[in-house]
């Protein structure tokens, strides 16, 4: 018999994708901090959801042989909580002031949301429990401020609990130069620099001497030569009577701060007092802070200014970029984040694990605009305008929500613990966060707390002569201009690229125009690769029950895929990286044709 050639192959688009940050993302860096278990500290879990693709995730420790690696595989759109606490003791990191191994790094094939929790519970009660938001690759920088609480102690409990902050490095041969406000468990000074090296993946944990709240660790400051994640925790805090409850969340680097916050109050009582209290801390010399239209303070960098928020939301303007700390809470119970500024940020979808059966708290942050346009799990006139209300000296622009049993009496049959609710907006941005608790509460955002991503990227594998499709992210209210190759332009977020060639590699730039948000501009590198071609080589007669070693030129760009038949079925050789590949045929049926 005679191999006819004939072939079928795969081509390669190489494309990069550049900036696009946002808190669902495919890679997440945590450093966990060190609880009490005199208090609680277990289980440790992470909360994990999926979006519109399936997505393979790995939970590992780069730094660290000996830790186990979780693999998890999501089906779109949803959830999974994975038991970290088999392996506690190289996870939390302790001791304090030592370089460690024990930075968590968590990898997807796709995007997803995450966070790490301290249930902190024994039996069916939550003691200490707390939820750290990851950020993904907005929570890495170089610089960093350290927020936090300066009024609660940290309760008597053995092992004692305390304040501080973690840090793990993302990269290899990282200096970190590390400048504090108070006394660490190390002795080092305030005001006194101290510098660590570290190595990708490893951490170092600093922590506060004292465990009054002016002594702690708030106003601090990190600065590092690679790019580094951090940290913040506040153990077991609480009125000097009563409750106690361990705080804390993932920073975002000074760079990714903003000027424009609102505060959505909880349900936290102190002492008689109802309210929220929050900090803002400035990271620039002579920061105006204005509170609802009057001006409350001016602050330089590193001090703090203490609020306490009792009307069901306020609205905080700063002249310069701060950090903005909540701490709230049900009842006496505290819980805190690190509020996302609202200048041209937020996400159009979020999904999100309930912790637990405890009562629930949704906030959500919007312009007036987008009120009617919410879809819970994909269903409309439940999330509906009624329940916002509109934030104090905004002209009514900006309306805030806090959806609970009270005013959504189903909620607890809409949002369950454990299974992945979905909220989205088809008009526009919005800021998501949730409140849970009881006799213990946790508290976080998850809504993107950078600017406005529009993430290009190329949704086709075409070769030359192939239609190339280009797609960013679809942002109402948005304008969108591409420009390229070849004189190429479009006004449209998805455009193609007919009939392209070799002319046609090169940088796509699409630029997005917001209204009262300016421009965004991000790009992607695309290389179009020529059509590949297979010669077969050799003999091309095979003998009945004989074999033959055929060998496979190939052009083009790897990998290759090669479809081949007998005449009778076919077959498929994939990842094929090298030229020329050798294949051996066997020739076990009636005459026949073989293509390739």
């Amino acid at each position: 018999m005679k191999a006819v050639q004939s072939f079928l192959w795969g081509c390669l688009l190489l494309v990069i994708s550049v900036g696009g940050h946002a808190q669902s993302d495919t890679s997440f860096w945590f450093a966990a901090p060190a609880v009490t278990p005199g208090h609680s500290d277990t289980p440790i879990v992470v909360r994990l959801s999926s979006y519109a693709q399936a997505a393979d995730i790995i939970i590992s420790q780069p730094a660290n042989p000996s830790f186990q690696p979780y693999h998890i595989h999501l089906n779109p759109y949803a959830a999974t909580t994975v038991d970290l606490t088999g392996q506690l003791e190289i996870i939390e990191n302790k001791p304090a002031n030592t370089v460690l191994n024990y930075g968590i790094r968590i990898s997807a094939t796709a995007k997803i949301s995450a966070y790490y929790e301290v249930e902190g519970k024994r039996g069916t009660t939550y003691y200490n429990p707390e939820i750290f938001s990851l950020k993904g690759a907005i929570s890495k920088g170089l610089q960093f401020m350290i927020p936090g609480q300066t009024r609660f102690p940290n309760g008597s409990y053995t092992p004692q609990p305390r304040n501080g902050f973690v840090i793990v490095a993302t990269e290899d041969n990282t200096s970190v130069d590390i400048s504090l406000t108070n006394p660490d468990m190390a002795g080092h000074s305030p005001g006194q620099l101290f510098t660590i090296v570290l190595n990708k993946g490893q951490t170092y944990a600093v922590v506060a001497a004292g465990i009054a709240g002016n002594l702690h660790l708030a106003g601090s400051s990190v600065k590092a030569t690679k790019p580094v994640c951090v940290t913040i925790y506040d153990d077991s805090i609480g009125p000097l009577t009563g409750c106690r409850d361990l705080v804390g969340d993932q920073l975002i680097p000074e760079n990714s701060n903003g000027k424009e916050f609102i505060i959505v109050r909880g349900m936290l009582t102190v002492d008689g007092t109802v309210g929220d209290y929050y900090y803002i801390l400035a990271t620039t010399d002579g920061t105006t802070i204005t509170i609802n239209g009057t001006i409350a303070a001016t602050i330089n960098r590193g001090q703090i200014y203490e609020g306490l928020l009792t009307d069901p939301s306020a609205y905080i303007v700063t002249s310069n970029p701060v950090y903005l700390y909540q701490l709230t809470g049900t009842g006496c119970e505290m819980a805190t984040a690190n509020l996302p500024s609202i200048k041209c940020t937020g996400s159009q979808l979020v999904t999100f694990v309930r912790s637990a059966s405890t009562p629930f708290y949704l906030n959500i942050l919007c312009r007036n605009t987008e009120t009617g346009s919410f879809l819970l799990n994909g269903q409309a006139g439940i999330i509906t305008a009624s329940l916002f209300n509109a934030v104090p000296s905004t002209n009514g622009q900006w309306m805030a929500a806090r959806i609970s049993g009270a005013n959504l009496g189903n909620i607890d049959n809409l949002i369950t613990p454990g299974v992945p609710t979905v909220v989205s907006n088809t008009s526009g941005l919005f800021h998501l966060g949730f409140l849970n608790g009881a006799s213990g509460s946790v508290f976080g955002y998850f809504s993107n707390y950078g600017n406005i991503n529009i993430s290009p990227v190329v949704n086709s594998t075409q070769c030359v002569g192939s239609d190339i499709q280009l797609s960013s992210t679809l942002i109402s209210n948005t304008t969108y201009q591409w420009k390229g190759p070849n004189n190429f332009t479009s006004n449209q977020y998805n455009p193609v690229i007919s009939n392209p060639t070799a002319v046609n590699s090169g940088t796509y730039y699409v630029t997005a125009s917001q209204q009262a948000c300016g421009n965004f501009t991000d790009s992607i590198t695309v290389t179009v690769h020529p059509v590949p071609t297979v010669t077969l080589k050799g003999s091309d007669t095979i003998c009945y029950g004989a074999s033959k070693m055929l060998t496979l030129q190939l052009t083009g760009s790897p990998p290759w895929s090669l479809l081949y038949s007998d005449g009778t079925g076919t077959d498929t050789l994939t990842h094929i990286t090298a030229s020329p590949y050798t294949v051996s045929y066997t020739h076990l049926t009636l005459p026949t044709i073989y293509s390739v």
